[in-house]
């Protein structure tokens, strides 16, 4: 099978179970996985065919717009030997694999589908389909599975936002810069520093001073007159090795 190129080098692998509408099992959608390797990895719930059964088609739909793939429908068409007659209202993209391949009686199976063209640090949502007949017998059928999404993995590191309650932040921020300073006027004790990263799918951590490090956006801290503390900022992107830190001093004037 041929592979399609994914941006940035993302490999997406979709794994489905094909059945026809007898089988022993569900079509619920597929658990997902994510790894800088192989990029996501749709591993679809299997079950046993009920007859010997061919398969002549499998594929999958996909788009950003969830909708987009709920909206795909398998039974307003009298064709279930053409994929490109499933009612796709939204335009979700449609990726058809043809098959010949017979499995029998009791035997469960997956297949496998390479995707392509997908950005980093996006949410996509995914519907696997199968077209088939049984043998002997010639019982057609076209099966649509659940959705499932997942946002695919992101080097992405950088925050988008530092945002403090009191002070004068400075300098302006940018998502390249990593050194700032808040200045509280005297009469101010504290301020809440809250940070939003670039992608949603980055964890942030933060520490004060030499302490330990926590999971959370934003951090009251409380300084002394004439003293400071140092706000550490750590965004580990959702590929989990890029990382990126930030430094903000919180001042109190005397």
């Amino acid at each position: 099978m041929k592979k399609i190129g994914l941006k940035r080098g993302l490999a997406l692998l979709l794994l489905l179970g094909i059945a026809v509408l007898a089988l022993t099992g569900c079509v619920a959608g597929p658990t997902i996985t994510d790894t800088s390797a192989t990029g996501i990895r749709l591993v679809q719930p299997t079950g046993a065919f009920s007859a010997t059964t061919t398969v002549e088609q499998y594929g999958v739909f996909y788009s950003k717009s969830r909708q987009a793939v709920v909206d795909v429908d398998a039974s307003k068409t009298a064709d279930v030997h053409q994929a490109a007659a499933i009612v796709n209202p939204e335009g979700a993209t449609q990726i058809t694999t043809y098959d010949s391949n017979t499995y029998n009686t009791g035997q469960a199976t997956t297949i496998t589908v390479d995707v392509g063209a997908l950005t980093q640090g996006e949410m996509y949502y995914f519907r696997a389909y199968a077209i088939g007949h049984t043998n002997p017998g010639n019982v057609q059928y076209r099966v649509l599975y659940a959705v499932a999404g997942h946002a695919t993995s992101s080097s992405d590191a950088y925050l988008k936002k530092i945002k403090a309650s009191k002070g004068s932040l400075k300098p302006s921020f940018s998502k390249t810069k990593y050194s700032y300073t808040d200045t509280l006027a005297k009469g101010t004790s504290s301020t809440k520093i809250t940070v939003t990263p670039d992608k949603s799918g980055s964890t942030v951590q933060l520490m004060v001073g030499i302490g330990s490090w926590s999971t959370a956006t934003s951090k009251t801290i409380s300084v002394s007159k004439g003293k400071s503390k140092t706000l550490w900022v750590k965004v580990t992107a959702s590929n989990g090795t890029s990382k990126k830190t930030y430094k903000i001093v919180v001042k109190r004037k005397s």
